[in-house]
């Protein structure tokens, strides 16, 4: 039986028009889970990709394949993130230096960006097959391209017919986008005859957290609640929130230090970056190690530029990795907060009443520590 390691970079820099990169990979990770050889495919994750946690996964992971999701440019750029989150672009000369250094195992690498098709070309001098884009590609046609494509890998099929399928998919959608990605193949290669995956087997993908990141567990079924890890020490809390609301902050944590008292939770906010620290590292460390997060919800909240742009894409991507459970806390009133991303998700204090419209604040906190606690207790539980 074998095993294959499939790295999945992602970068979408501010000032660049929003992706839907969290919504690419949830789809992609359903479609593999719900494949025949699951329990082959060892599913990679890299937020907001800056140019050395791309040697960084590389080196660490050596992946068979590599799979690219962000902005592309007309002049055959990619673009990553630098240290700050603004774009930092990647020449072609420079993409296909990466690959003809650093390609080990790799077989298959996958640009699902616009205006790929040249990186494409140059990188296959050193991969054996590479997906490009030879056009602008929208995000629904990248989504369901890619879902489709591994579905197929996932199922034992080529990499000529996985390229099809995922071709079909767009065509059975009714998105006219099926001539936009191309499936370059090096000289003397045949991709009908390229199988990645072989063998019949039955357990779920892993996923990993990318170059700084901790191995987590296994990604559920869609139907399944998310797996909090069994431990005998304590999970890992992180809590986001605008800074206009630290007072509420302030009191969740003293009704919550029982808990860490108990031994039962470890928690962590911004306030508690390290002396000299990288704020922005620090706090992508704590949210892919956090088994519980916190969302305090507010109008600040949702008026954070910070907060949409940058922490809560991880929060949300860790949600739908199943590797943590979120919950919403409802602070202030907040108009318009169910219709975001997070706002199905099960929101505490119980009934959605925010914690200022509660006469006793007291009983507002302990009845969202009993529902924390529950949770520990129980880590197979829904709120």
């Amino acid at each position: 039986m074998n095993k294959i390691k499939a790295l999945f970079l992602s970068a979408n820099p501010m000032g660049t028009s929003p992706l839907a990169l969290t919504k690419e990979m949830r789809q992609i990770g359903e479609k593999v889970y719900a494949s025949e050889h699951r329990e082959q495919i060892e599913l990679i994750s890299s937020w907001a990709t800056r140019p050395d946690d791309l040697l960084q996964a590389l080196n660490r992971f050596r992946p068979q394949i590599v799979h690219f999701s962000g902005h592309g440019s007309k002049a055959g750029e990619l673009l990553l993130e630098d240290s700050e989150g603004l774009p930092r672009t990647i020449s072609v000369s420079a993409l296909k230096a990466v690959f003809k250094t650093m390609k080990d195992n790799i077989r298959l690498v996958v640009l699902n960006a616009c205006y790929s098709k040249t990186q494409a070309e140059a990188i296959l001098q050193e991969i054996e097959c590479v997906v490009g884009m030879n056009n602008a590609i929208s995000d629904e046609a990248a989504i369901t391209f890619a879902a489709s494509f591994y579905r197929a890998l996932g199922f034992g099929r080529s990499i000529k017919e996985a390229f099809e399928q995922g071709q079909t998919a767009l065509l059975l959608e009714g998105i006219p986008e099926e001539q936009t990605p191309e499936l370059l193949v090096r000289a003397g290669s045949d991709p009908a005859h390229i199988f990645l995956l072989h063998s019949d087997t039955s357990a779920p993908p892993q996923f990993v957290q990318g170059a700084q990141q901790h191995i987590g567990p296994h990604v559920n079924s869609p139907s399944e609640a998310t797996q909090v890890p069994t431990q005998n020490h304590a999970l890992n809390l992180f809590f986001s929130y605008a800074h206009e609301d630290r007072s509420f902050l302030d009191a969740l944590q003293k009704h919550l230090s029982i808990l860490k008292r108990q031994g039962l939770i470890n928690d962590w906010y911004d306030q508690d970056v390290s002396a000299g620290g990288n704020q922005q590292e620090e706090v992508r460390l704590h949210i892919n190690s956090a088994h519980i997060i916190l969302l305090l919800i507010s109008p600040d909240f949702i008026a954070s530029d910070t907060l949409y742009n940058g922490e809560l894409a991880y929060v949300l991507a860790h949600h739908h990795m199943n590797r943590a459970h979120v919950v919403p806390i409802i602070l202030r009133d907040t108009e318009g907060w169910e219709q975001t991303e997070f706002g199905q998700l099960l929101a505490l204090p119980r009934e959605r009443k925010p914690l200022t419209s509660w006469p006793n604040r007291d009983a507002a906190y302990s009845s969202i520590v009993k529902d924390i606690r529950r949770l520990i207790d129980d880590p197979k539980r829904t709120l």
